[in-house]
């Protein structure tokens, strides 16, 4: 069978998931529009999976206007006009700037020039997952990849890796798991203030910053030594370039350009950070975090660099042509298509969320404790890979919360493992924004981001039930 045969058989089914659901009437509490969102859905994880990233997305936003999302331009507009896809644009124009200094080159050859990583590659990785987790807490998940990603391209290239290897595959992979992990460590992040306020709400128990931090901490530092240690003997990475004399260190002159490339850099981190720790009732934590934000912050800094001029007159960079060759359009389209899907499936037009909720609370609320725990973190582990994990976060923390005080279950404990498990929505490209672009990158191979994925929803899941368990009876005892 040829290629271009297996296209369309495989551009065949996608079509009949997508259209046939609109024959397939509701089931139970799931409505039409559900079995239609479902449908639409499969089709499109299937044309991920086997056919291209870019026009299944598009497919699947035209099909589910038709469905009653809205109007095609609505649809669209879920999506493109979100702040996580407006983050990518910019984020992917600015570190195009800073690939086009060869900012990212001179901080790649600071990395592999260090004495300590020569001929140990372990050591290099141990060092690359600090830098990564550190940059998730102090500044958060996107900006972390956007600006790690780059810096690792040109490690794995000065290394002898190619796009696809196994080597930039779980690098990449791990800077945006262990960046998430880092984010999630963090109480005042987007993803902890929303699971704050939902189970401060559902409990009336107000969980201390510092005690939520150390918890999960702790639990993040556990899983990133597995990650760093044993996924390179699973998958058999070749280190051998990392012996010494097999790669050569480039002589890269800090110049002007990169000195401003720098600076801008610092900035953004600092603009970034800044209103964690400054007093919510100033003017400029205002500005930065309410009124810019992460989209206004990267916008007003590439206008800044747009006005710079050369001595010899001439724009010093044109952000048009920094957005051509930086702006990845398939990630934009495929992180457009998993936003609106993910709000689809969980509206409650669709009944999907009820449904699993029906199903779940019979079946757990008859559990002794630690049963309980372990039938929480299966279920959160897989829920999570399907529909999106704010909304699963959002519904499921104070149902699992009432069934914890009907099994005799600590409640923190419970609310800690939505906050963990649901975290790691990375095994399927609708899983999260984050495994869109994930499944979008080149430099990851697809086979092993579905491995990498799978793998650290089960390690996830070992320590939380091994470590995170015992951890918080000992912290949170008698809640």
């Amino acid at each position: 069978m040829t290629t271009s045969v297996k296209n369309y058989i495989h551009c065949l089914i996608m079509a009949v998931f997508m259209i046939g659901s609109f024959f397939i009437p509701g089931q139970g509490t799931i409505t039409d529009y559900g079995m239609k969102v479902i449908g639409i859905f499969l089709g499109m994880m299937w044309g991920w999976l086997f056919l291209d990233l870019t026009f299944p997305s598009i497919a699947g936003l035209c099909v589910l206007a038709i469905a009653g999302y809205g109007t095609a331009q609505a649809t669209f507009m879920a999506g493109i006009g979100s702040e996580v896809v407006l983050v990518v644009i910019l984020f992917t124009t600015f570190t195009a700037y800073i690939t086009k200094t060869g900012l990212s080159n001179v901080i790649a050859d600071w990395f592999l020039s260090r004495k300590i990583i020569k001929g140990r590659p372990y050591v290099f990785v141990t060092l690359f997952w600090i830098l990564t987790f550190v940059l998730g807490i102090l500044v958060d998940i996107y900006p972390t990849i956007f600006i790690l990603w780059p810096v690792l391209y040109s490690i794995s290239t000065d290394l002898g890796y190619g796009k696809g290897d196994k080597f930039p595959s779980y690098m990449c992979f791990g800077v945006t798991f262990i960046g998430g992990v880092g984010a999630t460590c963090k109480p005042f992040s987007m993803w902890g203030l929303t699971g704050y306020g939902v189970f401060e709400a559902a409990t009336g128990i107000h969980i201390d910053y510092l005690q939520y931090t150390v918890y999960t901490g702790i639990v993040s530092i556990v899983v990133i030594l597995i990650y760093a240690l044993l996924v390179p003997k699973l998958i058999s990475i070749d280190f051998t370039t990392f012996k010494e004399g097999q790669y050569q260190i480039k002589k890269v002159e800090f110049d002007t350009e990169k000195k401003i490339a720098g600076i801008f850099t610092i900035v953004l981190f600092i603009v970034l950070y800044l209103p964690s720790v400054l007093p919510e009732n100033w003017a400029l934590t205002a500005v930065l975090k309410s009124q810019l934000g992460t989209v206004g912050c990267v916008a007003v800094l590439l206008c800044l660099l747009g006005m710079i001029q050369k001595k010899e007159g001439g724009a010093f960079v044109k952000i048009d042509e920094l957005s051509h060759s930086g702006v990845p359009f398939n990630m934009v389209f495929m992180v457009s298509a998993t936003i609106v899907i993910g709000g689809a499936l969980k509206s409650e037009d669709t009944g999907i969320v009820t449904a699993i909720t029906e199903t779940l609370t019979p079946m757990l609320s008859h559990l002794s404790p630690i049963i309980f725990y372990l039938v929480l973190i299966v279920v959160y582990g897989l829920t999570t890979q399907f529909l999106h994990n704010a909304a699963l976060l959002t519904v499921f923390t104070p149902i699992a919360c009432t069934l914890a005080e009907a099994v005799g279950a600590n409640v923190i404990i419970t609310f800690m493992c939505g906050m963990i498990m649901l975290s790691t929505a990375l095994m399927t490209p609708a899983a999260s924004t984050r495994s869109g672009l994930v499944f979008s990158n080149d430099w990851i191979e697809k086979k092993q981001a579905y491995f990498l994925g799978a793998f650290t929803v089960v390690a996830t899941g070992i320590v939380f039930f091994v470590v995170g368990i015992p951890l918080g009876a000992v912290m949170f005892p008698g809640m």
